[in-house]
């Protein structure tokens, strides 16, 4: 019997499906233009100023493991997200250091915060699951899950603070106000 996988990504949504010759639950497509919204989307379960959110789909046959491909495809992209609003702050607040310093500095911070990141996700809370069960004992599970980014700038702080040469010259209430604006970035109308 032959399988197939396809990794497919959506913006904050990723679909993960393995087709065999057996019939499968398919998304249903809207035809017609309209926006196509399932369990556990919407603006609730988008990222905002206090938020990091993300939303994920994954189909297959054994309920179990299609639930674990949902939370973990949920958070690689939460990491993903994560980490582009580190990158951009990282790159406003670096840039006022004097060059020399700066690229120590940004390539200390950088390690620190991959660490940061990939710990903090045992923080996350699921926010929302539904299982539907098609035909042929298929499941499709829709989670959202969603981290404070209270927990995520504290963590960084932390690890900063422990960090005795990155200290010296971090500027905590700069680094701080750089992340809100990022984070107000991310809200979406």
């Amino acid at each position: 019997m032959k399988h197939r996988c396809y990794l497919f990504g959506v913006f904050v949504l990723l679909i993960f499906g393995c087709n065999s010759q057996k019939q499968t639950v398919k998304p249903t497509l809207a035809t017609d233009g309209s926006e196509v919204t399932g369990p556990c989307s919407g603006p609730e379960y988008v990222s905002d100023s206090d938020y990091f959110r993300v939303s994920a789909l994954a189909l297959g046959g054994d309920e179990e493991i299609v639930r674990q491909k949902t939370i973990t495809s949920a958070r690689v992209i939460l990491a993903a997200d994560i980490q582009a609003i580190v990158k951009a702050v990282s790159a406003r607040y670096f840039s006022s250091y004097e060059i020399g310093v700066r690229q120590e500095d940004e390539g200390r911070f950088w390690a620190l915060s991959y660490e940061v990141v990939h710990r903090i996700l045992n923080k996350m809370d699921v926010i929302c699951e539904k299982i539907v069960r098609g035909p042929g004992e298929r499941y499709q599970i829709h989670v959202a899950i969603e981290l404070n980014r209270m927990e995520v700038l504290k963590a960084l702080k932390d690890n900063i603070a422990d960090d005795r040469k990155l200290r010296l010259n971090f500027k905590y209430e700069e680094f701080e106000k750089i992340f809100d604006e990022e984070m107000k970035k991310t809200i979406r109308p």
